[in-house]
């Protein structure tokens, strides 16, 4: 007797707003939004009131008949909510998991994969789209460029000169139905120099000081202060011929822009319930199988409030919310 496993998939294209003074989050009904998708990019930036720039992406249907990769650019325009589709040529081919960061008036895009039934590919191109002319460039620096990746993160300089490339994953493969993967924790510099015009990149590759993060991919990355990136979760894979495991992290680091060093984040305060995350995934045919362990949860919702001091001594304040069974009981109905 075999036993069969479906799987749904379901993506969405609905917006959500979160108000950060009211600690609420508010649905969005905007009429004539991107296509639903999944690993795409977006990006606010301040110009025209306001916009949130989204860029390429995946779909599959909910039963996998239908899989196709984004090459599409779209545009929210917050002071009016209306979405606009821009049709911009000469920009990335069709891919998911690349990173897109906001570097003075221009949109980076770097990265990401293209998958099809017959094969899959990894790139490490990188792409500018100008927010003055609405135009797509691709760029050609110089020096050694990252290893085709996706999965990995972008911030900028806080000189806005250039960017940070931390991370990833990417997989070759080994054997006619094999694959494998690789968990990638190198870390580069992509500089710009030269007047606007004029542009010159370089890629150069970073050897930072500190306490690094274990590798890992899926990761959070986002600009804090004093010069200051935090990195936060993220899973590493472990991956054999006809299996995968994966550690789920919810640990935070962070990277001091001017002196090039790691160091973790030492909390202060109460501490959360801690969840611990496997996932596990037996041969092609037998299903997948999740694991989680978990202490017990208060009733109610829970506010955890927890501070980051850095080693100048900076304390920065990190409020979380956990809701209780109860309101996630009501979320799902």
């Amino acid at each position: 007797m075999k036993s069969c496993v479906f799987i749904q998939t379901y993506l969405y294209n609905d917006l959500f707003f979160y108000n950060i003074k009211k600690n609420s989050w508010v649905t969005s009904e905007i009429p004539n939004p991107p296509p639903p998708r999944c690993s795409h990019q977006a990006v606010v930036v301040p110009q025209g009131g306001g916009q949130l720039w989204v860029f390429g992406g995946e779909f599959a249907s909910p039963n996998g008949e239908q899989f196709y990769h984004y090459k599409d650019l779209w545009v929210l325009h917050l002071a009016t909510h209306t979405w606009e589709n821009i049709k911009a040529p000469g920009g990335p081919s069709g891919r998911s998991g690349h990173r897109m960061v906001l570097s003075k008036r221009q949109l980076l895009v770097f990265g990401g994969f293209h998958e099809s039934t017959r094969d899959f590919i990894y790139h490490n191109d990188v792409y500018a789209f100008s927010l003055d002319s609405f135009s797509w460039s691709r760029l050609t620096p110089s020096g050694s460029a990252p290893s085709p990746r996706s999965a990995c993160q972008m911030t900028s300089t806080p000189d806005g000169a250039g960017v940070i490339i931390y991370g990833g994953y990417s997989k070759v493969r080994v054997k006619k139905d094999v694959e494998k993967g690789t968990i990638h924790s190198d870390m580069f510099l992509l500089k710009r120099e030269g007047k606007d015009g004029q542009e010159k990149w370089s890629w150069s590759r970073l050897s930072p000081s500190g306490n690094k993060p274990p590798p890992r991919s899926g990761f959070s990355l986002a600009v804090g202060p004093a010069g200051r990136a935090v990195l936060f979760g993220g899973v590493c894979d472990d991956e054999e011929e006809e299996t995968l495991e994966g550690d789920f992290y919810n640990d935070l680091y962070l990277y001091d822009t001017a002196k090039n060093r790691w160091f973790p984040g030492v909390l202060r305060g109460a501490k959360s319930e801690k969840k611990k995350r496997r996932r596990g995934k037996r041969s092609a045919g037998e299903g997948a199988e999740t694991k989680t362990e978990e202490e017990s949860a208060p009733q109610g919702p829970t506010e955890v409030v927890k501070e980051i001091v850095t080693e100048d001594g900076t304390v920065m304040t990190i409020k979380e919310v956990i809701p209780g069974p109860q309101d996630e009981e009501e979320e799902e109905e």
